[in-house]
């Protein structure tokens, strides 16, 4: 079996019905954008549980690459032109001396549906697990609101510790 790379993800990936799920009112029920972007990239040769095998094996230095591309935000635009990161921001936040949980909201433009879509990168060192999260949380019809709503989420974070999938 051939390893996962960038490089089939891209090939793969198929862009109509990843901006049909981001664009159904589910989304702000289950907003896991690993198993969206996998979903999209499954209806070639590989299922998506072939996929998630691939990704999450410990013989595979892909994940790595990943897991850096969603931290930076630029995953979704690498897989696809159609995107543009627009926004980047972190905060972090802890109990001790030092931060432990760190919060990065990107926002991304979509050509073609012309709209502005939040997403968040959260990783809490003090967690046993210590998996990040990666998740849509809305879209925006201007970059100003998609900032302003970035800035109240990093706001909580930093003060409160509250990450958005608690947000409510």
């Amino acid at each position: 079996m051939k390893k996962l790379t960038l490089t089939y993800l891209k090939k793969e990936f198929y862009l109509d019905g990843f901006l049909e799920m981001l664009q159904k009112k589910e989304i702000k029920k289950f907003n896991d954008l690993d198993y969206l972007i996998l979903t999209s990239c499954s209806l070639g040769r590989k299922n998506l549980n072939t996929l998630r095998k691939q990704l999450y094996s410990v013989k595979s230095n892909f994940y790595i690459t990943w897991d850096e591309l969603r931290r930076s935000g630029e995953l979704i635009p690498k897989l696809s032109n159609n995107f543009k990161l627009s926004y980047q921001k972190e905060e972090g936040c802890g109990q001790h001396e030092f931060n432990t949980s760190f919060l990065t909201c990107h926002i991304l433009k979509s050509k073609i549906d012309k709209l502005y879509y939040s997403t968040s990168y959260f990783m809490d060192l003090d967690d046993s697990n210590c998996m990040p999260e990666y998740s849509i949380l809305n879209s925006f019809k201007t970059l100003k609101d998609a900032k302003k709503s970035s800035s109240i989420i990093l706001k909580k974070f930093k003060t409160k510790g509250i990450y958005p999938s608690t947000l409510g």
